[in-house]
């Protein structure tokens, strides 16, 4: 008998996300604390995901949309938005 958590949605989602072709996901609370990562995501990157994701929001505060931030590198894009309280960044292969 499989205990049902309140982060099973959660964690489904994100795991999801990785089965669809993303390397990893990571999710973090407002305060950088992560709440779930799947693939090899580094744990302590869930703080500066959060802060990047609040610090975009203050570029144009009069913006109602949350922005989203693409960065690149040689071998990694990463996709990262903040929904009300939850930051998620979606790491993918680079395209070459």
């Amino acid at each position: 008998h499989k205990k049902i958590t309140m982060e099973a949605p959660l964690a489904k989602c994100l795991d999801e996300v990785v089965d669809s072709g993303a390397v990893g996901v990571i999710c973090a609370d407002r305060h950088g604390l992560a709440l779930h990562s799947s693939g090899p995501v580094q744990l302590k990157s869930a703080g500066v995901i959060a802060t990047l994701a609040s610090l975009a929001k203050e570029i144009d505060p009069s913006c109602d949309t949350t922005p989203t931030i693409h960065l690149e590198s040689d071998t990694l894009d990463i996709l990262i938005q903040q929904k009300e309280l939850v930051t998620v960044a979606v790491y993918s292969a680079a395209k070459k």
